[in-house]
């Protein structure tokens, strides 16, 4: 018996032998065993496989339902801003309108209409360039 001296001088542990490891042995499998595990494997498969499938496309159609969703949101914002224009433009011709502008000229800016004899027209000369 070995000892590790020390101030305790107390006995190591002894080293227990490693138990012998035999692997159990496997059953033997039949060939009809072996053909319906095979068979078993085959349904696994093509069950995950369709799943796969049923998911992509149910997710497809998730995804052409959100983009009908933004192409009717598109359309309605179109459609918005034609009206918008349709009634921007109709206020341009009012604004543009003759009558309207010898109303505001008459009254706002206290603009008299001119009268014929005291009207005078400037031409241009022909050689001065501006």
């Amino acid at each position: 018996m070995s000892t590790y001296r020390d101030n305790l001088a107390r006995p190591l542990p002894q080293a227990e032998p490693a138990p012998s490891y035999q692997p159990s042995k496997q059953p033997v499998r039949s060939p009809q065993q072996k053909a319906e595990a095979k068979d078993k494997l085959k349904w696994l498969f093509t069950v995950v496989f369709c799943l796969g499938i049923i998911i992509s496309l149910a997710g497809r159609y998730a995804h052409m339902v959100g983009l009908n969703y933004q192409l009717e949101q598109q359309r309605s914002q179109l459609q918005a801003m034609k009206d918008q224009q349709l009634k921007l433009e109709q206020q341009v011709l009012q604004m543009e309108s003759a009558d309207r502008i010898k109303s505001v000229a008459a009254n706002q800016l206290g603009m008299k209409p001119v009268q014929d004899n005291k009207m005078v027209i400037v031409q241009q000369q022909q050689g001065s360039k501006q």
